[in-house]
């Protein structure tokens, strides 16, 4: 068996999904109000708070966990 026909057939065996990934890039007066508003600022602190309460939240579920069992 040859190279070229032992690989031809694993060829269009599987499907092949492809993700897109697109950007979004503010302009104008969107970029504006984004700026005023400091919406950029809150998300990165609504990141770091999330990351303190999902500690707190996660000890609270594995406590009572322990205790229901």
């Amino acid at each position: 068996m040859s190279a070229q026909s032992a690989l031809s057939t694993l060829i269009n065996k599987y499907s092949l999904s492809k993700t897109l990934r697109f950007e979004l890039i503010p302009i104008g007066k969107t970029k504006e109000s984004i700026d005023r508003k400091g919406l950029l600022s809150q998300d990165v602190k609504r990141a770091q708070s999330y990351k303190e309460v999902k500690k707190i939240i996660d000890e609270y579920h594995k406590e009572f966990i322990e205790k229901s069992l």
